[in-house]
């Protein structure tokens, strides 16, 4: 198992007399050796499932409105997922990626509808 100094920041052997890098001793007052352990991921991420969900619901059952929320719960889960140690970063990109094709693709509807209804004309 290794150990930080918090001295000098050198991975230090427990079993070492002294720090490699600064020479500290380990068992001194001043210096505090924490476990270089990885950080503790807490899971996945729920708003980069949410993310994911909204866009999915968005692209086939609630036109815009679940995939702007998609949208906007994936960018805010990829900003937590950077500052904190999570999953789902996946989930979080899979829902910018459909929410965002959603819109597209429910705009291109929208578009569509307006266009053909002035072209076409109105049968009396």
């Amino acid at each position: 198992m290794k150990l930080i100094c918090d001295n000098c920041g050198a991975a230090v052997d427990v079993r070492s007399v002294a720090c490699g890098e600064c020479g500290a001793d380990p068992s001194a007052e001043h210096l505090r050796l924490r476990a270089a352990l990885p950080p503790y991921k807490s899971g996945t991420n729920g708003i980069a499932i949410a993310s994911l969900v909204s866009s999915l619901v968005g692209l086939f059952f609630l036109p815009f409105v679940g995939t702007v929320a998609g949208v906007v719960l994936g960018h805010l889960a990829r900003r937590r997922i950077a500052n904190e140690p999570q999953d789902g970063d996946g989930f979080a990109i899979a829902g910018l990626i459909i929410g965002y094709l959603g819109i597209a693709v429910w705009m291109g509807f929208a578009f569509l509808f307006f266009w053909l209804s002035r072209v076409v004309p109105t049968v009396s």
